[in-house]
């Protein structure tokens, strides 16, 4: 819920691609509707990557905040948060980490807010969402989604102001159990170093783009910008099979408007890896030439 309360509490313009995980946009628009304080502004990126410089083209003196995901989860690619910092000034920026938190070896420090859950990357289970809210994010951003621990004090006489830091934006108390599920996750990732997590993944990443370029399928994510999430795009007749044969090998994979993703962890192991080349090679061995198919449709 932390983007909720971030865009719920905002005034001005917030800019936002489009194409990003429903998670921003949606709040966003439910915003807009609701209360009538806040307007969204789509951001129309190449490719739907949102570069600093397709932020900078688009800003307006109307905009108050942007909103992008650290991870695009279509594609993978990776905001560079300390561009985007660079080109919106003292703008607000709220990130939606939770498809890199852990993974990715961020300038967490540009953001005002970041938003995350520690049942993707971290590995720490449902329930484990968090939200951080910088000073300046506290003083613009109302704290309109708050609760009872939320509360300056604690009384039974009239209704109490908000907290005047972070905690404002908290509804309820929180669940002791998964706190202490996230604070485990993220205190043996601290004790790696985030920077060896990343460059695990990566190392894993580059793996499965590797085994898709010897099998001739059409990498989406792009090469020096990535973490984990690798898309593919395979020629719509090679789509279906693709998915069933990740399957069969025991591969799990996101088939989706017409892509094919797969995500490859730090502790993902050689013999992981090598069921998702034979998936390809499999694939690969049966597939039919474009040109054959579409004279075969023109016959």
């Amino acid at each position: 819920y932390g983007l909720m309360h971030a865009l719920f509490g905002l005034s001005g313009e917030v800019l936002v691609s489009p194409l990003e995980f429903p998670a921003l946009p949606v709040a966003a628009r439910r915003a807009q509707d609701a209360l009538g304080r806040l307007r969204l502004r789509d951001l129309e990126a190449p490719g739907g990557f949102v570069t600093p410089d397709a932020v900078r083209e688009a800003l307006t003196d109307d905009i108050t905040a942007v909103g992008v995901s650290l991870v695009d989860y279509r594609t993978g690619y990776v905001a560079d948060l300390t561009g985007i910092r660079d080109v919106i000034g003292d703008r607000l920026l709220i990130v939606d980490a939770i498809q890199g938190f852990g993974v990715v070896d961020a300038d967490f420090a540009a953001a005002d807010v970041v938003c995350g859950n520690g049942y993707k990357w971290l590995r720490a289970g449902r329930g484990t969402g968090f939200a951080r809210f910088s000073r300046r994010a506290r003083e613009r951003i109302e704290p309109v989604l708050s609760g009872i621990s939320g509360m300056d004090v604690d009384t039974g006489n009239g209704i109490p102001a908000p907290r005047p830091d972070a905690a404002a934006f908290t509804i309820s108390p929180i669940d002791a159990l998964a706190a202490a599920r996230l604070a485990t996750a993220v205190r043996d990732v601290r004790d790696v170093g985030v920077a060896t997590v990343a460059a695990a993944v990566r190392e894993r990443a580059h793996t499965l783009m590797s085994l898709a370029d010897r099998y001739g399928l059409p990498v989406l994510t792009p090469r020096d910008a990535h973490a984990g999430i690798v898309a593919l795009a395979p020629d719509p007749h090679d789509a279906g099979a693709l998915a069933a044969a990740l399957a069969n090998h025991g591969v799990t994979a996101t088939a989706r408007g017409g892509t094919v993703r797969v995500s490859a962890h730090a502790g993902t192991a050689a013999d992981t890896l090598q069921l998702f080349g034979d998936a390809l090679a499999d694939v690969s061995s049966h597939r039919v030439p474009s040109t054959v198919i579409s004279a075969a449709v023109e016959n």
